[in-house]
C-alpha cells in the first residue's frame, strides 16, 4: 500500500525541491503506458515496491522524475 498519495508535497529525504506527487506506481496497478517504463525502474531496483512520479518548477520549467517510496518525505517548511 503506497504511503503517500496523489496531490502530496514530497521532498528527497536528502533535500532539494519540494515535488507534488503525480502518479503513484504499484506493480498491481500500472496503467498499459506505464508498463515499460516501470519494468525498467523494476530492473534497477527489484526490491522497490512503490514508485511515485512527482513535478516541480525550476523557475519556469516544468521537471519531472519518478523515485522509490523509501527516498520521499512529506516536504516540511
Amino acid at each position: 500500500m503506497a504511503k503517500y498519495s496523489i496531490g502530496q508535497i514530497v521532498q528527497l529525504n536528502s533535500g532539494g525541491p519540494k515535488m507534488t506527487i503525480v502518479n503513484v506506481l504499484e506493480e498491481e496497478n500500472i496503467p498499459q503506458v506505464w508498463k515499460y517504463a516501470f519494468s525498467r525502474l523494476k530492473a534497477e531496483n527489484p526490491n522497490g515496491k512503490v514508485w511515485y512520479q512527482t513535478q516541480w518548477f525550476e523557475g519556469n520549467e516544468l521537471k519531472k522524475n519518478v523515485f522509490l517510496e523509501e527516498v520521499l518525505s512529506i516536504y516540511q517548511e
